[in-house]
């Protein structure tokens, strides 16, 4: 089923009560939804209230809560404890996954996201051959860090060679941030409720990154973002107005292809990390989301 993201953007109270999510806003209709119909709510106001039992029942319905700074970037994520029933069991296989699984599902992943900005590249018209080629080189690992080759070759290409990418940068930096953390936060969620621990990556490995794995599951799906930004730019309408992040926040229902059928993105990722989960313990090949 899809999940809603609902985003607060102005001075609200958010509540809860017979498994209902209740907002009351003061310059917007009040609304009620039900509880596990969300995935996200995305509070983006310094003015909003929420109370604990709207924080107990997002947790219970497996949803996440995103607050974000001054800038709209998302600052904070709050997840469930609770998982998969077989939690223990899953954590204990990625906590034992050999390094060389982990090396070759980083291969695979590389591999995907080389694809997929390749293809991003190819729907404006834009040669991408070499990135092509590149994401069929990528070794076990990537020792070669063709995922840092293909990147600078991928944004010169798609934003032109002066184009910087900056965590903290503006204009297209400022929207892709968005994108990406709308992204995060929904593989956040789905990678607590599959029984995975976020903080155990197979590449990722920063100490004070709570979402490591999150952040290597991320990447296959980051052009998908990119192509969101792209044409919001051939708009003419940089700038993080509601409507440009209601855009980034439809990337979640963009389709893609996983193992030969058509998906939505937010459709598509419990499937993508059930996968992952089967390979930590199996030989099995990583099938990667694709664009169309």
């Amino acid at each position: 089923m899809i999940k809603r993201i609902v985003v607060v953007e102005s001075s609200a109270k958010v509540s809860s009560s017979r498994s209902q999510i209740h907002i009351k806003s003061e310059e917007k209709d009040s609304v009620s939804i039900p509880a596990e119909d969300l995935g996200s709510v995305l509070i983006e106001s310094d003015r909003t209230l929420i109370t604990i039992p709207a924080l107990k029942t997002l947790a219970e319905k497996g949803s996440s809560l995103v607050v974000c700074d001054e800038k709209f970037l998302p600052s904070g994520i709050f997840l469930p404890l609770k998982g998969h029933f077989q939690q223990t069991l899953i954590i204990r296989d990625q906590v034992s996954c050999s390094v060389p699984t982990q090396k070759r599902l980083w291969k695979e992943i590389v591999q995907g996201k080389l694809y997929n900005q390749a293809t991003v590249l190819e729907s404006y018209g834009i040669n991408a051959e070499r990135i092509f080629r590149l994401s069929k080189e990528v070794k076990s690992g990537d020792p070669g860090n063709l995922e840092a080759q293909g990147a600078r070759l991928y944004w010169k290409k798609f934003f032109g060679r002066d184009f910087r990418r900056e965590v903290g940068g503006e204009k297209q930096n400022l929207l892709l941030n968005y994108g990406y953390a709308v992204l995060r936060a929904c593989i956040a969620r789905i990678v607590v409720a599959s029984g995975l621990h976020p903080s155990i990556g197979i590449h990722h490995s920063n100490q004070f990154n709570a979402f490591c794995l999150v952040d290597d599951l991320i990447e296959p799906f980051r052009p998908f973002v990119d192509k969101a930004v792209k044409d919001i730019m051939q708009e003419n309408e940089i700038g993080m107005t509601q409507t440009n992040k209601a855009k980034l926040i439809n990337v979640l229902h963009e389709q893609t292809v996983w193992n030969k059928s058509v998906f939505q993105i937010e459709t598509v990722m419990p499937h993508f990390i059930k996968n992952f989960v089967e390979c930590l313990k199996e030989r099995k090949k990583l099938q990667i989301p694709h664009l169309l």
